[in-house]
């Protein structure tokens, strides 16, 4: 590391970093900023020279840019906040094989290893096959890039890498405080007040929100960029979605880190944008004036649909002319074009969609899609990539809404069941069962229908993975056993 470059990682900083803890646990706006001014940390004559601000100042850019919120690596929760997607338990360990000293460690659920979590953007949890040798969880072990705050000439502070990245590279979480929708009105009314020209939210999912301004982590200081080099994606980490930053391209040393606000503004005035970039529309986000609920509102994913050839070198009957294809779209849905989950590479695509699916019409619409789907590969595969699962959370989710639930339960019962072992594992009878006494006929109806269907499944018995230990002393009890005759 060069010796004006500070490292967001470096073990330098210990001290500067338990100095930050301790200002966490500050309650008082006013302490917290004059703790922060207490526990700037001298640089001894040992430590390295870190770059400075201007000339006569005494601290670091990271020091100084640390006075402006207060920095914590886990996001926190206000009010009645949460961040749950699901439950634990509502989806099943993948089914990735790895063999230590004979595997590619990639194989360890890793971006290869067509991993059914990775694909669906969930991370793996303490069940893994692959046990520590797991690859899929970077969240939990904040497998971080390292990266360095520096002060950019018209953007005020920016995020830069320290180390070339590859394209799908994990930078960081986006950490915060999770917030309620009503808590983040009166935090705008409240920045505004306090003259706040810069804002952190970020929307996690429906009337909940990440908010970076008071505390959060060094993803904050990452600027908006027309042409990015970086994402944000929607992981589901155990029971709650985390946002992170991955990278799009190759992005060399020393490079700033940018990505792509994606928000309407709101106020009078359009917040220009200096990225630089030849595309650059001049202003961060949208061209006009919205209200603060826009910004809560969420552009839905788009999948990316590649054209498929039959074996005649003809593309597929079900082709788009546009390179993406909005899965929400009534006219993909309606025009007769699609039919349903066309291709089997766009499923992991789609289950992700249905995790972040906050809005009623949303869900709806992607129940249609699985609906118009023929295809009994397709049905599998979606079962495989823990699309079952999404159901089942649906079910919960929607049960007061009948309308809803009713085709939620028309959709379980179209499904291609090969076994029971998933119906058990996943314990959607005892989801299912509750409904078969409701006062809606049609509700309790389908309810024992699945029910009876499930009943008359058979199980498959699967051989229970052993520990190393127990399969050592097996072989020593065998090897008795012989002895012995």
């Amino acid at each position: 590391m060069e010796n004006n470059e500070l490292n967001a990682g470096n073990k330098d900083n210990k001290e500067i970093q338990s100095n930050n803890k301790n200002n966490d646990n500050q309650q008082n706006n006013n302490n917290e900023s004059n703790n922060n001014e207490k526990s700037s940390t001298k640089i001894s004559a040992n430590e390295k020279v870190l770059s400075f601000l201007h000339q006569n100042s005494k601290n670091s850019v990271l020091e100084e840019a640390q006075k402006t919120y207060i920095h914590i690596e886990n996001n926190e929760f206000i009010g009645n906040a949460t961040g749950n997607v699901t439950e634990i338990g509502d989806y099943m360990p993948c089914m990735c094989k790895y063999r230590p000293d004979v595997d590619d460690p990639e194989m360890a659920c890793g971006e290869e290893s067509g991993c059914i979590n990775r694909a669906v953007l969930i991370e793996c949890a303490n069940d893994c096959p692959c046990g520590k040798y797991c690859r899929n969880k970077r969240f939990q072990r904040k497998e971080y890039a390292q990266v360095e705050v520096f002060q950019t000439e018209k953007k005020g502070y920016g995020l830069r890498t320290l180390t070339p990245l590859k394209p799908g590279q994990f930078v960081m979480e986006y950490a915060g405080e999770i917030i309620t929708y009503s808590d983040f009105l009166q935090r705008t009314q409240e920045y505004s007040k306090e003259g706040l020209k810069h804002f952190y939210f970020m929307s996690l999912k429906k009337d909940e929100m990440i908010d970076a301004t008071r505390k959060g982590n060094l993803a904050r200081f990452m600027n908006h960029s027309c042409n990015p080099n970086c994402e944000l994606q929607k992981w589901v980490v155990g029971s709650r979605l985390r946002m992170g930053l991955f990278t799009l391209r190759n992005i060399e040393k020393n490079e700033e880190l940018t990505f792509d606000y994606q928000f309407e503004r709101y106020g009078n005035q359009a917040q220009p944008c200096y990225c630089g970039e030849p595309c650059c529309t001049g202003f961060i986000g949208g061209n006009k004036k919205s209200d603060l609920k826009s910004i809560m509102s969420e552009e839905p994913e788009k999948i990316d649909i590649k054209p498929k050839k039959s074996h005649r070198g003809r593309k597929s009957a079900d082709f788009y002319d546009n390179d993406y294809v909005d899965p929400f779209s009534d006219d993909m849905l309606e025009n007769g074009k699609s039919q349903g989950m066309d291709y089997l590479d766009d499923i992991p695509k789609f289950v992700r969609l249905m995790f972040n699916a906050s809005k009623t019409k949303h869900v709806k619409k992607l129940l249609r899609r699985i609906e118009m789907t023929t295809s009994q590969q397709s049905l599998r595969t979606f079962m495989r990539f823990h699309g079952l699962s999404v159901l089942k959370i649906w079910i919960r989710t929607y049960k007061s809404e009948l309308s809803l639930c009713e085709y939620i339960l028309e959709i379980l019962k179209k499904l291609p069941y090969s076994s029971k072992n998933l119906v058990t594992d996943l314990k959607l009878e005892d989801v299912i069962k509750p409904l078969c006494d409701s006062p809606e006929k049609n509700i309790a109806s389908l309810s024992k229908e699945l029910i009876d269907m499930w009943s008359q499944l058979h199980t498959v018995y699967k051989i229970p993975k052993l520990e190393p230990s127990e399969i050592k002393v097996n072989y020593f009890n065998i090897f008795n056993n012989i002895r012995n005759k």
